[in-house]
């Protein structure tokens, strides 16, 4: 596999190429056009330096009109090897125009003499994906004779089979809906002469593989193969080995910030206690206010709490997921792009593949598992050469993940201060008055309106007027409710990525909260005092007398002091020896009787025939 990386600073020296040697290649672009007319590509040269002079007048005019003037990177390097028929596998970061590489290969290679079915395939991975490559796609291609049919889950089946049995030159779809057409023999790849795989990571993420396999038999093994992607990990070039010919290694990085994508995106850090993720967002929103963003969140439920708080407080959100028909994902995304919606709140799979000019900030609600997954969610902001914010919500439990994420993309993020309830009011009211003072009258409201204002204010005074519109300032400001930071903010940092990781205050230079020392004020282990005042325990060793030293127990004697077997004083206080004589013992006639026993005197009554003799104790023991 053939392996071409690029210097970050080829985009520079293509543009002066542009502007210099267009003169030049005027002349020779009308007949350059003609492979895109049904001349073989193989005519081609096998290097382009200027892609975009060999495109129609009309193809350029309207590039023009997009405010595209020159390739960029991934375009530069990629349309010419395409062009010369070899397969290629592309790398390049989200929004860095891969869209427009094969997308302009696609109109520059196929062949329409040889018309009789659909000549290019293009997969994506999600429904908005196709939607947003046939958006970009179908003008473009239009103006080199081609048509372009999304075909994708959830549009109608009839539709697709009208518009395919019609005939389409070009098919962007999702895998799933492509493998249903093909198990009913309405769409057929006998004739594709393209089969481009777009974000290829992602499709694998999503568990496209054997669908992949499934379409890729179907193609003619003549048909060239182009695989674009944000990252290239072993699962990407071990699919590349089994259904790519040879191809092409196309490499085309940002220098500046690897593989995470744009130098223009601005990488954030807002750190907050387990749970306070929803507060300090809501906070973060309400201070900063950003014109439009992107929050990626993990599960529905997170979707549906976020965008209830910040419709609650006046802000336009909507959210996107799984659960929404494709009408209703196509009405939503609609609305962020014509700016009526400002906050769309969506789960990582749903906000695949959604594409929004100029869009300022990118929100992840918690850190992503993987640097891949990382790049394409921030790779939504910053595109085309535009500016723009990453945020992640950093809690002590994933601090250690965005550390990873942070220095194996080699990106230096900033902290983000949770902003406080006072300041948030103040930012409000500010912004509030502003926006009324910047108004003119005549846009203020209706005619009827304003009179209807102005009518109802004429006998007030002014005092009374200026106390009016201090309430209604209060209740429009109470109105977008913020939180408290005690259960917001860790009271301690929890991100350490280092001077190189981390430009944002180290931590001995935020203030405490508190009596907590700061951290780095600790002495150090041999400069502490010892743990109170405490006698050492025991005696000091060796202070222990000598043996024969010891004091008796008691009073006894000293040892080998005994007295004399005969001198021991006898047991119970009697003399050893003190007992009679064996003979001398008193009689045994001498003794007391035990017991002084009574005569038994039997009963003079007997008993009568056939009964027990009984006893009278009281007559028979006297």
């Amino acid at each position: 596999m053939e392996h071409i990386s690029l210097p970050s600073d080829a985009a520079s020296e293509l543009e002066t190429a542009v502007e210099t040697d267009v003169a030049a290649l005027s002349s020779a672009s009308e007949s350059a056009c003609e492979p895109a007319q049904g001349t073989p590509a193989d005519s081609l040269p096998a290097s382009i330096p200027v892609p975009f002079a060999f495109l129609p007048e009309r193809t350029r005019a309207l590039l023009a009109k997009q405010g595209i003037n020159a390739p960029t990177l991934i375009q530069e390097k990629a349309i010419p090897v395409a062009l010369e028929g070899r397969d290629v596998l592309a790398q390049s970061h989200t929004g860095s125009g891969k869209t427009l590489a094969f997308g302009l290969s696609l109109g520059l290679r196929l062949n329409k003499a040889k018309r009789g079915g659909v000549l290019a395939l293009v997969l994506t991975p999600t429904r908005e994906l196709a939607t947003q490559v046939t958006r970009v796609l179908e003008p473009i291609l239009r103006t080199l004779d081609l048509s372009v049919l999304a075909v994708t889950g959830g549009d109608s089946y009839a539709r697709q089979k009208s518009a395919l049995n019609r005939g389409v030159d070009v098919v962007v779809g999702t895998p799933g809906r492509i493998c249903d057409l093909l198990s009913q023999d309405v769409l057929t790849l006998e004739n594709i002469q393209m089969f481009v795989l777009d974000e290829v990571d992602e499709m694998l993420d999503v568990g496209f593989a054997d669908n992949l396999e499934e379409i890729r038999a179907k193609v003619g093994p003549d048909a060239q193969a182009l695989f674009f992607s944000a990252t290239l990990n072993p699962k990407i070039r071990k699919l590349a080995r089994n259904l790519l010919n040879d191809p092409v290694e196309v490499v085309a990085k940002q220098a500046a910030e690897g593989e995470a994508g744009a130098a223009r995106i601005e990488h954030g850090y807002i750190e907050v206690l387990p749970g306070g993720e929803f507060k300090a967002l809501i906070n973060a929103f309400l201070f900063h206010s950003p014109d439009q963003a992107l929050v990626f969140c993990k599960t529905r439920a997170e979707c549906a709490e976020l965008v209830e708080a910040l419709v609650a407080r006046g802000l336009l959100a909507a959210a996107l997921h799984g659960d929404l028909s494709q009408d209703e994902r196509n009405a939503t995304m609609g609305k962020f792009r014509d700016k009526r919606v400002r906050y769309l709140v969506a789960t990582n799979v749903a906000a695949r593949g959604i594409d929004v000019r100029d869009l300022p900030l990118v929100v992840n609600f918690g850190v992503p598992f993987d640097p891949e997954s990382y790049t394409h969610r921030v790779g939504r902001t910053g595109r085309a050469g535009a500016e723009g914010k990453a945020w992640t919500l950093v809690s002590p439990k994933t601090a250690r993940g965005y550390e990873f994420l942070m220095r194996h993309l080699k990106l230096t993020p900033t902290a983000v201060a949770v902003p406080a309830p006072a300041d948030i009011a103040r930012r409000i009211a500010e912004d509030t008055v502003k926006g009324l003072l910047g108004v003119p009258d005549e846009s203020t409201g209706p005619k009827t309106v304003r009179k209807a204002v102005e009518r109802a204010l004429e006998d007030i005074p002014a005092e009374e007027k200026a106390a009016l519109l201090a309430s209604l300032l209060c209740r429009h400001v109470g109105q977008r409710e913020s939180f408290f930071l005690n259960d917001v903010v860790p009271s301690r940092p929890v991100v350490r990525l280092g001077a190189a990781g981390s430009q944002g205050p180290s931590y001995g230079d935020r203030p405490q909260y508190g009596d907590r020392p700061q951290y780095g004020d600790r002495r150090p282990f041999n400069d502490r005092k010892p743990y109170g005042d405490k006698k050492p325990f025991g005696k000091p060793f060796g202070a222990k007398p000598a043996f024969g030293e010891r004091k008796p127990y008691g009073d006894k004697p000293a040892f080998g002091e005994k007295p004399a077997f005969g001198e021991k004083k006898p047991f119970g206080g009697k003399a050893f020896g003190a007992k009679p004589a064996f003979g001398e013992k008193p009689a045994f006639a001498e003794k007391k009787p035990f017991l002084e026993k009574k005569t038994f005197v039997p009963s003079t009554v007997k008993p009568a025939a056939g009964k027990k003799p009984s006893f009278r104790r009281d007559e028979d023991w006297v």
